[in-house]
């Protein structure tokens, strides 16, 4: 059985958090050492911490110091990437879950949350980030203002593209359904 989840999304406004928070619920009742990470996050303002990692932390009561729950900012990383150093923040990422990895006995990992212009590159620092920590990926679709075929679709080639890049991915969450769609 794996020691750890990545959960990402398929766009932005997907509800992963709330997804998050669950499955987080969950692992905290069945296992006594859970650790939260979210390698990339986005940071408004210098020094503003993750909204994410600061709601974990406080409804689980995390003892690990904020800095070791994350590793960049994405702004960092588009900075590196530009500079042609992409492979460091994979390793630098690692390197980071590495020194976690013993410390607990089951990691849930949080992916980006696709609020800027670059879905893609996000889409690919996730899967890239879920295969080489070997995170099985828990995949959130958004269905808000979508119809059913939309939503399958965007989901299909959402999982291809993981599978594609080396990621298992063990389940799909469809969120953010309309109660009114009668699809």
């Amino acid at each position: 059985m794996s020691k750890n989840l990545y959960i990402t999304a398929t766009e932005s406004s997907s509800g992963k958090s709330i997804v998050a928070l669950g499955v987080m619920e969950m692992l905290c009742r069945n296992i006594s050492k859970v650790g939260f990470f979210r390698p990339i996050i986005n940071q408004a303002q210098p020094g503003e911490k993750d909204k994410d990692i600061e709601l974990m932390a406080t409804q689980f009561k995390l003892t690990a110091p904020y800095e070791e729950m994350t590793c960049f900012t994405f702004q960092q990383v588009q900075e590196l990437v530009a500079r042609g150093d992409g492979d460091f923040v994979v390793e630098q990422v690692i390197e980071k879950y590495n020194q976690m990895k013993d410390l607990y006995d089951f990691i849930l990992l949080e992916g980006t949350d696709y609020s800027t212009s670059t879905a893609a590159y996000e889409f690919d620092i996730n899967a890239e980030i879920s295969k080489n920590l070997g995170c099985p990926v828990l995949l959130v679709s958004n269905a808000s203002q979508k119809n059913v075929e939309q939503v399958v679709s965007s989901t299909k080639v959402a999982m291809e593209s993981l599978n594609a890049k080396g990621c298992e991915t063990i389940g799909t969450i469809i969120n953010r359904i309309d109660p009114n769609d009668s699809e």
